[in-house]
């Protein structure tokens, strides 16, 4: 990529309206940040502004003022995004007190599961940690290493942090983020894996492992948001990783449990292509393999989930994949009487940082009678 000047002046921003500012009328901008009219191809009628710098072009595009949402189902919090060279972010925000609603109520599971169970919770930071902030002059959005280390000191009850945040944070790995969405890829995913692996005592199956696979054209959640040009012109790549181990999978669709694919082609050629993985989202999924173990665990997830599923396939007799923003069962129930011994929260880090419907989730499917599931949430959910 480019300068700041050869972008905006030549390329990508032609006709843009613009004026140089000392940063004061901007709070939290840097001087020299130069503000772009609605009329600005690629940010979706939004105001954006252009920051200073020497580096690639940073098109800051800001969200509505912060705010914690009570009531949102999936994630309807609408952050800023920051588009770094070829490259969209969401500049998350953080509220304490929603996360520590979050970590209470992962903390009153562990507690109900009892000693038997171990929990671990998961958190994953978003793609803008991977960025040197001199890039951008400065920090914009939550500093999310102290927020998630936060978080991780609030857990009680035996919960077990596992921090992947240094291996996702380091700026030489490549490819562990979606330049267009801000998902990780399966790569990150890997990473993560590894991390668990260690908190959860199995060596992990090497990356050359898997027979390997691509599908082309995907265009995320950042070029959705900002119809960016400079993201367009370079759509992602997924890589995906085979499975190797021998195995059943089946998700409930409309009230049924039906066979699907662990990395399913159906979403190949659609839009949301991240949904391959595990056949998107789903009010629950098991997996049953063909492996030498007895060990049953319950990944209980937002879409951060969907791509490290399939590496703890060959560790683990069943996977059990929760999405507590659609079951409909009592989740200490359901655990104890399918025998699962390890539960693991994945999440994304802007899920649960300010908004708290997933958290409000999580405490309905502990509260929920046993063994009386509630009006069903089973519709086919939108990727979080």
């Amino acid at each position: 990529p480019g300068t700041v000047a050869g972008f905006f002046d030549d390329e990508v921003l032609p006709g843009a309206e613009a004026g140089a500012n000392s940063g004061s009328e901007f709070p939290g901008l840097p001087a020299g940040t130069r503000l772009l009219g609605r009329g600005t191809p690629g940010i979706r009628g939004r105001e954006g502004f252009l920051l200073p710098g020497d580096g690639p072009m940073a098109l800051y595009i800001p969200g509505p003022e912060p705010e914690i949402v009570e009531e949102d189902n999936n994630r309807s919090v609408e952050n800023a995004i920051l588009i770094i060279g070829n490259q969209g972010f969401e500049v998350v925000r953080y509220a304490q007190a929603s996360a520590e609603y979050y970590t209470a109520a992962v903390s009153r599971f562990a507690g109900l599961a009892g000693s038997g169970v171990r929990s671990y919770l998961m958190v994953a930071p978003s793609h803008l940690q991977q960025i040197d902030p001199a890039l951008y002059n400065g920090p914009l959005g939550a500093d999310q290493k102290s927020a998630i280390s936060h978080m991780y000191g609030t857990l009680k009850n035996g919960v077990i942090p596992v921090d992947i945040f240094p291996v996702l944070s380091n700026r030489e790995a490549e490819g562990i983020y979606f330049r267009t969405d801000h998902h990780w890829t399966a790569r990150g995913a890997y990473l993560a894996y590894r991390e668990f692996a260690a908190a959860s005592r199995f060596l992990p199956v090497p990356l050359s492992r898997y027979q390997r696979r691509e599908v082309d054209g995907f265009l995320g959640s950042m070029y959705l948001l900002t119809g960016s040009e400079i993201l367009a012109r370079e759509p992602d790549t997924v890589e995906l990783f085979e499975p190797f181990v021998e195995h059943r999978y089946e998700v409930l669709s409309y009230g049924n449990m039906v066979e699907k694919p662990i990395l399913d082609d159906f979403y190949a050629d659609r839009q949301n292509k991240y949904e391959i993985f595990i056949s998107s989202d789903r009010p629950l999924a098991v997996i049953e393999n063909e492996v030498d173990s007895t060990r049953r665990i319950a990944v209980v997830k937002d879409s951060y989930g969907n791509a490290f599923i399939p590496f703890l396939m060959p560790h683990y007799e069943e996977v059990h994949i929760i999405d507590p923003r659609y079951f409909d069962r009592n989740l200490v129930e359901y655990v104890e009487e399918n025998g699962i011994g390890e539960v693991l929260f994945v999440n994304y880090f802007a899920v649960v940082s300010i908004a708290r419907g997933y958290a409000r989730n999580l405490n309905r499917i502990i509260d929920l009678p046993r063994s009386a599931p509630a009006e069903s949430f089973d519709a086919q959910p939108a990727g979080g």
